[in-house]
């Protein structure tokens, strides 16, 4: 099951975006194979709900997500961050397939280096949402293709 690290700004995006909500967010909650990874400090959580706390679609992915453990891998974290992009990279390291989805990828410019350093593959919004909607392929394709040394270092997608 491909786990996703899932910034609170794509979170903030998404909840307040119907039809990526129900297409996109949603299907972590379904019978699938998708899961969020969170982090054991619960700073994402909180991040979430500092940015949603009165969005009722948030609280409702949040209801659902946490009905069944397949939908969501608590990963090891033990540091304090000081900010969102910081724990949502130091929590996706910790997932085996590295997969961060955040709004858009400039908003992670700063942390280049440390993604690619770190095996990430940055997803943005279209990008999550084409990958759900086309079965995981994309995601799949691009960790084959890093893992047998195709593309390898690169898999921070510049555009």
């Amino acid at each position: 099951m491909p786990t996703y690290t899932l910034c609170p700004l794509y979170v903030n995006k998404v909840c307040n975006d119907n039809e990526d909500f129900v297409n996109v967010l949603f299907k972590f909650c379904q019978n699938n194979n998708l899961k969020v990874g969170l982090d054991s400090t619960d700073y994402l959580i909180t991040s979430y709900e500092s940015l949603l706390s009165k969005n009722e679609l948030f609280r409702t992915w949040i209801k659902f997500l946490f009905l069944k453990e397949n939908n969501y891998e608590i990963l090891p974290t033990n540091e304090e961050y000081d900010n969102i992009h910081s724990a949502t990279i130091d929590t996706c390291v910790k997932s085996y397939d590295r997969i961060l989805s955040c709004k858009i990828k400039n908003d992670y410019n700063d942390k280049r280096e440390q993604i690619q350093m770190s095996s990430i593959t940055l997803i943005d919004a279209d990008e999550l949402r084409t990958n759900i909607s086309n079965g995981n392929t994309f995601i799949t394709n691009q960790i084959n293709q890093t893992s047998h040394g195709n593309n390898a270092g690169n898999t921070i997608n510049n555009r």
